[in-house]
């Protein structure tokens, strides 16, 4: 009898975990829709700070390129030339996943303890791995054309930059949402 009602009980928690999904999902699509342009260009800037700070350069603006497409402009600080060298992100291509990661998080709510703390922690990752995404992406192009137009001799890290690309385009377009989900379930289960 008790297995029927421990068997019963994880059923329904299942089902309840998939209804909250659902719910989240489709109510944080809608605001996500509103709320995207915003999100993109934040995360855009930061990331384009964070590339200033590795790189010998200076972000002179971010703006929107058409409709899904945000362009940084930078110039080397070492050379006297007035070069702009402009870096164009799809936001698209690493924020798709977002309400599938808001349903996620929020369909574990039942199964996690210390919950303001999980969710916290969870967009301090969330947010992190989009602006790590956007260096990422950022370091690759501007380190080709840094070489391509002979301001930077070294080709050396272009290597790198190409890898980190990859790894975070492949990590955070296909797995964000559940590493994410994985992250909050192992560190706060109940």
């Amino acid at each position: 009898m008790q297995e029927i009602k421990r068997r019963l009980r994880n059923k329904t928690a299942v089902l309840k975990a998939l209804l909250i999904f659902v719910c989240f999902y489709l109510m944080s699509l809608a605001l996500w829709l509103q709320i995207k342009d915003q999100y993109d260009y934040t995360v855009m800037y930061v990331g384009s700070e964070l590339v200033t700070a590795f790189k010998d350069l200076n972000c002179e603006g971010i703006s929107w390129k058409g409709k899904d497409t945000i362009q940084a402009t930078f110039r080397p600080l070492r050379i006297s030339a007035e070069i702009l060298i402009d870096v164009s992100i799809h936001p698209s291509a690493y924020t798709f996943n977002t309400p599938t990661t808001i349903g996620i998080m929020a369909a574990l709510f039942p199964f996690i303890r210390r919950r303001r703390r999980a969710y916290i922690e969870a967009l301090i990752i969330f947010f992190s791995l989009h602006v790590l995404t956007v260096f990422s992406l950022e370091a690759a192009q501007l380190a080709r054309e840094l070489v391509a137009r002979r301001v930077d001799e070294t080709g050396g890290h272009i290597s790198f930059n190409l890898f980190l690309r990859h790894i975070m385009g492949n990590l955070v377009t296909k797995s964000e949402p559940f590493l994410i989900g994985v992250y909050i379930y192992l560190r706060f289960k109940a």
